[in-house]
């Protein structure tokens, strides 16, 4: 079993890394690890080097709309710092309570509210990271609108860990919904109707069918479907966010395109951009793609030896 390293602090984690390199070997950044068999199917480093333990909450600006945290926070956590102060993260993902925020980034995984808020990398205003030569950066800045330069935070998020271990970021926050109103959903047929475009989130299951449409506002009264109290609607949309975690891959279907209801047990529709569930080696859909992508992008070994050059690049796989 490949060991793992749990670091407390940025101290300890740029030591690992320093030890790793006198040692010769390669280690990997991560979380939990509860996203590693989607994002990163080539993961195999001589050790893990897990920013989990790195899980406080730093600080939470609510007139600035920010909040300073570490990797080690999951999703669970830091929406229940928020809602004393009305405020959200403007994402949606499945792992909110076993994942980490750094993974969620990271990785990068979807977000059901991309439509609202655009992507979670979006999310990033900047952060604290460690090099594979073990220097310490600091990228972005920890207010909205910020004139820092080159944006090398985006580098870094999606990069699954390969090119930066992170110990810090500043996320930006949202207002937190005031009214919640849900409709529950028994044909497919229905989720065609354009005023569902207005809702806050919209996901379904196939075989047999069952959708939930959640607004932040009372919905269109001619908008088909049956009103339900939102705690229903929420433990639906808890069901299939923790169905879709286990996933082993997703497929992007664009817009114009129609998900066909029974290629999967479970589809949602965060509204950007239609997402399905699939399991290999059914045949993708045409217009769609696999996400995560399975091919590693080609320029990850020429952004690794930029980042830390003449080292050992991160998560660099045994030899045995």
């Amino acid at each position: 079993m490949t060991e793992v390293l749990t670091p407390n602090n940025s101290g300890e984690t740029i030591e690992a890394i320093r030890q790793s390199l006198r040692d010769g070997g390669s280690l990997l950044p991560c979380g939990n690890r509860s996203r590693i068999d989607r994002h990163d199917l080539e993961a195999s480093p001589p050790k893990w080097l897990s920013m989990s333990r790195l899980n406080q909450i730093v600080d939470i600006q609510p007139d600035d709309l920010t909040c300073t945290l570490q990797p080690g926070v999951t999703a669970g956590q830091l929406d229940e710092a928020l809602k004393g102060f009305g405020l959200e993260l403007g994402t949606l993902s499945p792992n909110q309570d076993s994942g980490t925020l750094g993974g969620l980034f990271l990785a990068p995984d979807l977000s059901l509210l991309r439509h609202r808020y655009g992507p979670p990398r979006d999310q990033i205003l900047g952060g604290k990271w460690i090099l594979a030569d073990a220097t310490p950066v600091i990228t972005g800045a920890k207010v909205v609108k910020s004139v820092a330069g080159y944006d090398v935070t985006r580098l870094f998020l999606g990069s699954r860990g390969r090119l930066a271990a992170c110990t810090e970021l500043t996320v930006r926050l949202r207002s937190r919904p005031r009214e919640i109103h849900a409709l529950s959903l028994s044909e497919p047929d229905l989720i065609a109707n354009a005023g569902f475009d207005e809702a806050r989130v919209l996901v379904f299951e196939g075989q047999p069918f069952r959708g939930w449409a959640i607004f932040e506002h009372k919905p269109n009264p001619n908008l088909p479907g049956d009103r339900v109290d939102p705690e229903e609607a929420r433990q639906g949309l808890d069901s299939v966010i923790q169905k879709f975690s286990t996933a082993p891959f997703r497929l992007h279907v664009k817009p114009s395109k129609k998900i066909p209801i029974g290629l999967s047990p479970i589809a949602w529709d965060p509204l950007g951009g239609q997402i399905a569930l699939a399991t290999p080696p059914q045949k993708n859909p045409e217009g769609s793609h696999l996400v995560p992508p399975h091919n590693r992008s080609p320029w990850l070994e020429k952004l690794a030896e930029a980042c830390a050059p003449g080292v050992k690049p991160f998560g660099e796989a045994r030899n045995d």
